[in-house]
């Protein structure tokens, strides 16, 4: 029977053989692939995550990143717009004063005019915030095309997660309340790595960045610790949902006058070229029409359906937002700052919370649940992240139809390995006394 250290490296081979053929083999329309690959890249993550061996991951961590660099997104068509962001900056044109389709009447650009046809959401303003957008302007500064852009961009993210890595590792060392946490669970997903890597999805450079602040949060270096939550902010809004909490627990005034002051400073380049009314746009598109893999929502669409005839998301989807954010303000009020352990049991169920009531959850969406499953315990975020997959059937053919069987069997598999393994977690959180 081979050992925990051999059951680990056959794991990585195996991992790294997945990842190999997802990259290169799958595309977006063609399903079967996706998930035989996909399976493979989780077998060999079972078999790590068996082996319970607790090496250094630095080399594990870097070889399956490597595994994702060198092929082109295939699951994904957003490097398109990464890639159109950073080249109008470079041309000195803000990505939030002129939509792409606005722009291709005077734009004098073969490759951006190439580019336009394969943009997703042409007709609206970019919504990246401006630390996003320096990280594509820096690799279209260095990239001669589209290729070299989403290799230097991909090394720039894998360098992020290694970071993270770096930061978790030290804040295990300064804890002994944490040396249970298995690294893996997070920095060797399949779904971290394929989405966060493979694809360029950014929330793998905010959960670094998140990381940051929970490892200068726990040592009590206010102004660092702030600098990473505001960075997080920055790349992505998400971590918002987490501020009720700081405001109601975390008493250091000091904290939150860092937190605005490095907050206002990464958002001034909005500035050049901001419109409120092409932002409010924008966000329109994500909160009021787009509709995918969702659960709670498609639920609701269907009885509003029933009873007026017609899709009712104008309302539901805001709807929808409200409930969330005033159940995150309860538990944030309800749950005392008793222990780091408490932030990271809020920040999976304030996540998990925002994405059942979403009208829209992509993959890569559930790579933050991964993280705070594995900052908790939480055993559903893994099952979430390998049946998320099932999303990509509705690319099958080339054609986008929604299986709705599909999406109940995802929702359904996870709700029962919540049930299962995770239903007591919530019991473990320390309430305000």
């Amino acid at each position: 029977m081979m050992g925990g250290k051999s059951v680990f490296s056959m794991g990585n081979l195996v991992l790294v053989a997945g990842l190999i053929s997802l990259m290169n083999f799958a595309s977006q329309e063609n399903f079967p692939i996706i998930v035989l690959t996909y399976a493979i890249s989780f077998l060999g993550y079972a078999l790590i995550l068996r082996s319970q061996w607790k090496p250094t991951l630095y080399w594990p961590i870097a070889i399956a990143g490597l595994s994702c660099l060198v092929f082109f997104p295939n699951l994904s068509d957003d490097i398109y717009r990464f890639y159109w962001d950073g080249a109008l900056v470079l041309k000195s044109i803000s990505p939030y004063s002129e939509t792409p389709t606005a722009l291709m009447l005077s734009l004098d650009d073969e490759t951006l005019k190439s580019i336009y046809p394969l943009l997703n959401s042409p007709e609206y303003y970019s919504i990246y915030p401006p630390v996003c957008q320096a990280f594509y302007v820096s690799a279209s500064l260095v990239s001669k095309d589209i290729a070299s852009f989403s290799l230097i961009l991909k090394s720039i993210y894998l360098g992020f997660h290694l970071l993270g890595y770096y930061f978790f590792r030290r804040m295990q060392n300064n804890a002994s309340t944490l040396q249970g946490i298995s690294p893996s669970l997070y920095f060797l997903n399949p779904l971290v790595l394929a989405e966060g890597i493979g694809n360029l999805h950014i929330e793998i450079v905010m959960i670094s960045f998140l990381i940051i602040f929970y490892y200068f949060l726990s040592s009590e270096k206010m102004l660092f610790a702030a600098l990473g939550f505001a960075a997080a902010i920055a790349v992505k809004l998400l971590p918002l949902i987490l501020l009720p909490y700081l405001v109601f627990q975390y008493k250091k005034p000091r904290f939150f006058i860092y937190l605005f002051a490095f907050t206002f400073v990464m958002f001034v380049p909005l500035l050049w070229g901001f419109d409120f009314i092409h932002l409010s746009k924008s966000a329109n598109l994500y909160f009021q029409k787009f509709e995918f893999n969702a659960s709670v929502y498609y639920l609701l669409r269907y009885v509003g359906k029933l009873l007026s005839g017609y899709n009712l998301i104008l309302y539901i989807g805001p709807l929808l937002g409200l409930i969330t954010f005033l159940l995150i303000i309860r538990k944030s009020i309800k749950t005392d700052f008793h222990s780091l352990w408490n932030h990271w049991h809020l920040g999976l169920f304030a996540f998990t919370i925002f994405l059942l009531l979403a009208t829209t959850v992509h993959p890569w969406y559930v790579m933050t649940i991964v993280f705070f499953g594995m900052c908790t315990g939480a055993r559903y975020p893994i099952f979430w992240s390998f049946v998320i997959v099932l999303s990509y059937a509705h690319y099958a053919g080339g054609v986008y139809q929604e299986d709705y069987a599909l999406i109940a069997l995802e929702y359904a598999m996870t709700a029962g390995a919540f049930w299962l393994f995770d239903k007591k977690l919530w019991l473990k959180v320390v309430p305000v006394s």
